[in-house]
């Protein structure tokens, strides 16, 4: 790859967002550095193999004949050097629809739309790096948990992840007009999701031209009215871009 984004981005208030940057391993930290307490080139270094990923994936995916390829099967696989969080399938079909759908919607495609950002959102002084793109569209998150990088989600657009400045994790499923699901999680500092709230629409309530409403609590879904659903979106809004860290990067 010719070109990549080398560069060291500040996000917004360094006293809210202290814990982030954008900077790849090998970026010296001036004195006059300050745009992270923790996120020196030692953090960083601990993402070196998955940030070559990385760019060796974007050089890839640019490629004129990438979708011909997909379609015969030359697919790229969550890497090697790389841990699944999940050994859920859902994990691997969410990292294979971000590689497919990576540069949909971006009026211009071309390597400079994509970055990274490495921000501890555990508070466990180790920052976790998120694959975003230019329009500030998250694609991967990972951590660095038992002396190696797990991956922990991937997203494209019909699993859109957002992280809120407190650093809670929030995801939006869909399968359709009347099927969405709305997932709000925090990571431990072992590197594990922890889940907040779980709520939804599941289609249509049987007979009836109305939407089934639940909400999810300690693994048991419970089906619930539309006030209870909107007090719960209300509560966790999903569209507020303001909240978003993902917003913050320049």
């Amino acid at each position: 790859m010719k070109t990549f984004k080398y560069v060291l981005v500040l996000l917004y208030c360094i006293g809210i967002l202290s814990g982030c940057r954008t900077a790849y391993p090998g970026t010296p930290q001036t004195e006059n550095d300050t745009s992270a307490t923790f996120a020196t080139q030692t953090d960083s270094s601990l993402y070196t193999e998955v940030l070559n990923e990385y760019k060796a994936i974007v050089s890839r995916r640019l490629q004129s004949d990438f979708q011909q390829r997909w379609n015969n099967g030359e697919h790229i696989g969550i890497p090697d050097t790389v841990a699944a969080a999940s050994s859920e399938s859902s994990l691997k079909e969410h990292w294979s629809n971000m590689i497919i759908e990576m540069t949909s919607g971006l009026t211009s495609i071309r390597e400079e739309s994509f970055d990274y950002v490495l921000c501890d959102i555990n508070d466990d002084t180790v920052p976790e790096l998120f694959w975003v793109r230019e329009d500030h569209t998250l694609l991967a998150i990972f951590t660095y948990a038992q002396d190696q990088v797990v991956l922990l989600d991937a997203f494209w657009p019909r699993y859109k992840g957002v992280i809120t400045q407190e650093g809670l994790l929030y995801t939006r499923s869909s399968g359709g007009a009347v099927y969405t699901n709305y997932v709000i999680r925090s990571l431990t500092s072992e590197g594990q999701w922890e889940e907040y709230a779980s709520f939804g629409t599941d289609g249509y309530n049987e007979g009836e031209n109305e939407l089934c409403y639940y909400e999810t609590v300690e693994n048991i879904r419970t089906i619930v009215d539309r006030h209870r659903f909107d007090t719960l979106l209300e509560q966790w809004p999903f569209e507020h871009g303001d909240r978003w860290l993902n917003t913050l990067v320049p």
